[in-house]
């Protein structure tokens, strides 16, 4: 083996690397109980650019001024391990190689573009100042040359400062707010074109078919309702294997049936009703017939089922009961409201009958003489057809109750 630097690297150095090469994706950052990275320490970080098979300088590195506004080696460190450790978690496994080195890639190209944010901010914010430096031009306002006086700070009514100071106090306030501006719009612009075109590369490299086609897959599981909260309950643990979710021991055991276990006098004592409630018997607590434990749901007409069936079933009846009530209230509303709209048709009914027995029109003789063979209905006759009327019309508004009150109890 020649030595290093002026010999060859050696032969048996792919195989430390793969030795050294984290397998745990739990060792490469803080975890949530959702499986997501929400932390990661200098030493995960490094661990984590181990799933690289390239050095992490061969990557598209930030700009030589960058560290002055932030963007430091380090942080771009960090952001690269982040993005492994997090699809790590993602797929409950690490990273291969080419798929490591294909996201590093792409991440690294969006923390270089992200660092040229600074930059564009300041000179941005240097051209709009001197822009309008002539009439003293502040964003989306220009003051007025007959009110403003620029050699008085604050007013020129009780200056702080007079002359050239107060001018370039006034231009310090206007390189300041022109600041605050460009930050939210060019850093915000930067941002969202680096990290789009970085989701884009994502999107579009074949080398990352099989994240896309894991995240798709861990998409449509947190899609489906309760998936979520059953992993996030104090019932289920991260398991020692890579990637997946056990339950604990203890639910494993009462999944067990009552009959193939042998009864323990403390046990029983402990997981029976009747030892919080001493009723002075002789007999002991612990050898007393104790009933079934029925492994099925609570039935109400045998009173059989466990204590949570029970309080579920207790439950279920007082909403029904519940809804039943609001329902038997809406009905007697609308009932009511029915009512009282007919009795506006009757008053209404009357007061037109009224109207036309009072302006009874008057007719010539020719005329009287064309409609002698017409009969009037007479006022007993108009109390009939009105009634028959608002009769028709409350029973089709009653059939429209009945057929609404159907679909909504077809719901419930």
């Amino acid at each position: 083996m020649s030595s290093w630097p002026s010999g060859d690297w050696p032969s048996d150095s792919a195989e430390e690397g793969q030795q050294d090469r984290p397998t745990d994706p739990n060792s490469l950052g803080k975890l949530s109980p959702r499986g997501q990275i929400i932390g990661i320490t200098p030493e995960q970080t490094e661990r984590a650019l181990k799933l690289l098979s390239v050095p992490f300088d061969s990557l598209p590195q930030v700009p030589p001024f960058a560290p002055f506004f932030g963007y430091t080696t380090q942080w771009h460190k960090v952001q690269v391990a982040s993005s492994l450790a997090g699809f790590s978690a993602e797929m409950r496994r690490v990273l291969t190689t080419t798929e490591a080195d294909a996201l590093a890639y792409h991440r690294s190209r969006c923390c270089a573009i992200s660092s040229w944010s600074p930059p564009l901010v300041l000179a941005t914010t240097l051209y709009f100042t001197w822009r309008g430096r002539a009439t003293l031009r502040f964003p989306f306002i220009t003051p007025d040359p007959a009110k403003f006086n620029p050699n008085a700070f604050p007013t020129a009514s009780r200056p702080f400062l007079t002359g050239p100071s107060a001018v370039r106090l006034w231009h310090g306030f206007r390189f300041g707010a022109y600041g605050i501006v460009c930050y939210f719009l060019v850093k915000g612009f930067v941002d969202s074109y680096a990290y789009t075109t970085y989701l884009m590369n994502v999107i579009a490299d074949p080398r990352l078919k099989t994240i896309r086609d894991a995240a798709k897959t861990v998409r449509n599981q947190q899609s489906v309702p309760g998936t979520d909260a059953i992993q996030g309950a104090p019932g289920y643990e991260r398991s020692t294997t890579i990637g997946s979710w056990s339950p604990q021991q203890q639910r494993q055991q009462q999944q067990q049936p009552a009959q193939q276990s042998a009864p323990q006098p403390q046990d029983a004592a402990q997981d029976d009703d009747t030892f919080l409630f001493d009723d002075a018997s002789p007999v002991a607590p612990t050898q007393r017939q104790r009933p079934k434990q029925s492994s099925t749901s609570y039935n109400p007409s045998t009173g059989q089922g466990s204590a949570w069936d029970r309080v579920r079933s207790q439950a279920i009846a007082e909403q029904l009961n519940q809804r039943f009530e609001q329902a038997g209230e809406q009905t007697q509303q609308r009932m009511t409201d029915l009512e009282a709209a007919l009795e506006r048709f009757n008053n209404k009914q009357r007061r037109l009958g009224g109207r036309e027995r009072t302006e009874q029109p008057t007719y010539g003789r020719s005329e009287q003489e064309k409609t002698e063979q017409y009969t009037y209905p007479t006022s007993e006759q108009e109390k009939a057809y009105a009634k028959e009327q608002a009769q028709k019309e409350f029973d089709a508004m009653l059939e429209r109750e009945r057929r609404g009150e159907g679909s909504s109890g077809g719901r419930m």
